[in-house]
């Protein structure tokens, strides 16, 4: 989930330094100031470079956060979609504030996150206040740090298998209805609950000033290619416990990815970046980046692992290689 991305822009941008081991074993540093090149494509670039063995990270004041996780009826998700919407705008003014919707068959998930404990309810979340449809709360609001906030909402998946993609968009309320259409025709060809599948999303809101964040704050940049806009970084994670069902359930998955895809590429709210954390392995993550960001990583790669032994050795995972 990406968090306070509004307040300091992404992880990759906390990282002042790193000590890579190169191809031809020697160890070398980057920061700003030094490589700067290497240091911009690491973040981001993934494993095309190195070995990175030391991180240098920015550190901050303990941050105080707010939060709670409540329940909601599945079949109110016309409201819940338009209070996801309507929070997601209030959010580009209060970068304290972040949330996620997370979508199963049986009932909705919403976390509200705040980066302070204000006494008084936050406003920014006054459409999830509005909805009539909460079942429970699974984690009571708590005051807490980000520490208390990781354990509180940490997902452990279930024993069994799992696929998952992703797709960044802009946001429309629109758009995520007809996501949600698309999701419930999917989900009506799969088992039950009862039968241990659960193909659930996750909306994931990232506003423009993540992308401000970590361009403004010393770093240098990153190679991520984040533009200044409004996004939602939807997830759609599939988990299943039957042994056989491997073909099936990649085959729903699939549709389910090129529908999505079609439904936000027919009203022009697709956007090119894909989450690395979330992609599915098939999923072309560096084109994402952008021209400037993979011409980047191609020429750190060609120049500090000259033998190619980063690009021979690895079995996979978004390497310059497949580009």
């Amino acid at each position: 989930m990406p968090g306070f991305v509004n307040l300091r822009g992404m992880g990759c941008d906390q990282v002042r330094g790193f000590e890579v081991v190169l191809g031809d074993g020697h160890t070398v540093h980057c920061s700003a100031e030094v490589r700067p090149d290497l240091y911009r494509a690491l973040k981001g670039g993934g494993s095309n470079f190195g070995v990175v063995t030391t991180f240098y990270l920015q550190t901050y004041p303990l941050l105080k956060t707010q939060y709670t996780v409540s329940l909601y009826k599945p079949d109110d998700y016309a409201n819940i979609i338009e209070a996801s919407v309507a929070t997601h705008k209030e959010m580009e003014t209060d970068a304290q504030a972040a949330y996620f919707t997370n979508v199963h068959r049986d009932f909705v998930a919403i976390g509200q996150l705040y980066a302070d404990t204000p006494e008084e309810e936050p406003k920014v979340f006054e459409p999830f206040r509005k909805l009539e449809s909460m079942m429970a709360p699974v984690v009571p609001k708590t005051d807490g740090t980000l520490s208390t906030l990781a354990q509180a909402i940490g997902h452990r998946p279930p024993k069994g298998k799992r696929t998952i993609f992703t797709i960044s968009t802009k946001v429309d309320t629109d758009l995520y209805l007809a996501i949600h259409q698309i999701w419930q025709d999917i989900t009506a060809t799969l088992p039950p609950s009862s039968d241990g599948t659960d193909l659930h999303y996750t909306i994931q809101p990232v506003t423009a000033s993540a992308a401000r964040a970590g361009r403004d704050n010393g770093t240098g940049g990153n190679a991520l290619g984040l533009q200044e806009v409004s996004q939602n970084w939807c997830v759609f994670t599939l988990e299943y416990s039957r042994d056989g069902d491997d073909a099936v359930h990649q085959a729903a998955m699939d549709r389910l990815y090129e529908q999505v895809k079609a439904a936000a590429e027919e009203r022009s709210l697709l956007l090119d970046f894909v989450c690395p954390t979330f992609a599915d392995k098939r999923q072309d993550v560096l084109r994402g980046f952008g021209e400037e960001n993979v011409g980047l990583i191609k020429e750190v790669a060609a120049k500090y692992d000259g033998e190619g032994v980063f690009q021979k050795l690895q079995y996979g995972g978004f390497l310059v290689r497949d580009l």
